[in-house]
């Protein structure tokens, strides 16, 4: 199983390495580590394409993963798992936890080595899955402490942005307010997270 990751803002090269190592080679004993200061909730968002053979089998496998998250690990704070508006066969998942450390322990979890198992055994993908892995920014203090809602009737957009490192600063400013205005007065937006 091939697997495609980039990195977002503070995720290191380390983190992304080690996290190939453990989902490719599951038992190999590698670690997941990080430091940020001060320590912040790491989030994941990953796009799979599955094959319409598997649909239904790879459907069963990650609502078990994601129902058991959500339910059994305290340090996890949103398991979304959505369905492309054109495409019936491409996922997006996004998650959030409290920090590379809960992140490590999800990926240790009997419900998660289930899933994996799946993967590897299956091999329900038509292509490799991308996964980002990002430190949160700008988030509240009850997001590092508290479970995030399901909201089953809503719409997610995710973007990706690689802004130049000479305009990097002022680009995080012009988000940073982006991010406030949409929580401020914007109603019908649930989540604005980078």
């Amino acid at each position: 199983a091939n697997i495609i990751i980039t990195t977002m803002m503070a995720a290191s090269i380390t983190v992304v390495l080690l996290l190939t190592l453990q989902l490719l080679h599951p038992t190999s004993g590698f670690s997941l580590t990080m430091t940020s200061s001060p320590p912040s909730p790491l989030a994941l968002n990953l796009k799979c394409k599955v094959k319409p053979t598997h649909r239904t089998k790879f459907l069963t496998a990650i609502q078990a993963n994601q129902q058991s998250t959500r339910l059994n690990e305290p340090n996890n704070l949103q398991f979304v798992i959505g369905q492309d508006t054109e495409d019936e066969n491409t996922f997006y998942f996004h998650e959030e936890f409290v920090n590379c450390e809960a992140f490590q322990e999800h990926m240790e979890t009997e419900h998660f080595k289930v899933y994996n198992a799946f993967v590897n055994d299956e091999e329900p993908f038509d292509e490799p899955p991308i996964i980002c892995l990002y430190n949160l920014r700008e988030e509240n203090d009850n997001a590092v402490t508290k479970k995030r809602g399901v909201h089953k009737e809503s719409f997610g957009l995710n973007v990706n942005l690689y802004p130049k490192a000479s305009v990097r600063d002022d680009f995080l400013k012009v988000i940073s307010g982006n991010k406030q205005g949409t929580d401020t007065i914007e109603e019908l937006a649930l989540q604005y997270t980078y």
